[in-house]
């Protein structure tokens, strides 16, 4: 089953060719609430995956970002 995402403005996407995440759950912190605009953001988590099951796209340097309730990760594009 692959799994796809991106970032929040879309300028990295990736797709994970794997049987299954290794944890889908709820986060509730302030930075999803506003990217969702609910009062939740539903995600699934890939921990370790071979380089070779795994595709991105576009520029894939990354930064971390302190928000209220936990450290978020940023592409070089996303606001």
């Amino acid at each position: 089953m692959p799994l796809t995402g991106h970032c929040l403005c879309e300028a990295v996407s990736y797709v994970a060719n794997v049987a299954e995440p290794d944890l889908v759950a709820y986060c509730h912190c302030d930075d999803c609430q506003r990217q969702s605009g609910s009062t939740y953001s539903l995600a699934a988590f890939l921990f370790i995956v071979p380089k070779d099951k795994v595709t991105i796209n576009g520029h894939d340097r990354t930064f971390s970002s302190p928000g209220s309730s936990g450290y978020a990760v940023l592409c070089q594009s996303c606001p």
